[in-house]
């Protein structure tokens, strides 16, 4: 999320993983502050809520070029403090994903892109699996189901114009983190050569809980991530981390 004023400072962080990980543009299009003028999108400097650009998405309301625009702010600042292109593109809230902004985000790879090297990450997954995952209390079933449907043109979209990216998708959750570690081991199974599974973990202190409600998760989420159950059960499943392999790019593999 480029548009917070610690990333320059965490940038500098990250260069020291550019080598194992992928460090990708997260794009924001709603609830925090818009990173430039939008004067129909955001009067007052702050973002929609996800509801309006979800609702605005779907009847053809959106001011697109105004959201292109906020688009390559973002991009740019993440190009000026990384010094390079990011390795994918996604959305905070899926919203890459609505309709009109999934176009302008295809755009992206045309006129800034390099698609050899930058993947997007869809949301779609196969619906047998999201349903299968239903039985568990913690995975939220309606809006897996909604995220997956959301998803599906923009996985067209990417394939029609050769765009590489996962081909699985799992994670969707309560943010109950009593049941963090027993979900993600529903999530270790599935279909997809190139699956991703979406977790938040974090530390939390005073700048999360000011921009978001969820606080308590992404401490536990971060602290199961490191702990030795997780290498545990990468090995019971016979799974290792990896960055997403092309055959075309040179990608290292990060083990655990």
């Amino acid at each position: 999320m480029t548009g917070f004023p610690e990333w320059p400072t965490e940038a500098r962080r990250l260069k020291d993983l550019d080598a194992d990980v992928d460090i990708g543009l997260h794009l924001v299009l709603s609830d925090l502050p818009a990173t430039g003028t939008m004067p129909r999108t955001a009067p007052g400097g702050r973002l929609p809520g996800l509801a309006r650009l979800l609702v605005d998405s779907h009847l053809g309301m959106l001011a697109l070029a105004e959201i292109e625009e906020e688009m390559n702010r973002q991009l740019d600042a993440f190009e000026a403090s990384m010094g390079r292109r990011p390795d994918f593109i996604d959305g905070h809230r899926h919203v890459h994903s609505l309709p009109g902004v999934r176009n302008l985000v295809v755009a992206l790879f045309e006129t800034r892109l390099d698609k050899r090297n930058t993947w997007l990450r869809v949301c779609s997954s196969s619906r047998r699996e999201i349903i299968g995952r239903g039985h568990s209390g913690g995975h939220a079933l309606p809006q897996a189901l909604l995220i997956d449907q959301l998803s599906r043109p923009l996985s067209r979209l990417a394939e029609a114009n050769g765009i590489h990216s996962n081909d699985g998708f799992r994670g969707v959750n309560r943010f109950d983190p009593t049941r963090f570690a027993s979900l993600f081991e529903t999530w270790m199974s599935g279909t997809g050569s190139r699956p991703l599974i979406m977790c938040h973990p974090g530390f939390v202190d005073a700048a999360l809980r000011d921009r978001d409600s969820v606080t308590a998760a992404r401490g536990f989420e971060y602290d199961f991530l490191a702990s030795d159950d997780f290498l545990k059960l990468l090995d019971r499943y016979g799974q290792h981390l990896q960055r997403l392999p092309w055959p075309d790019s040179d990608r290292s593999v990060f083990r655990s």
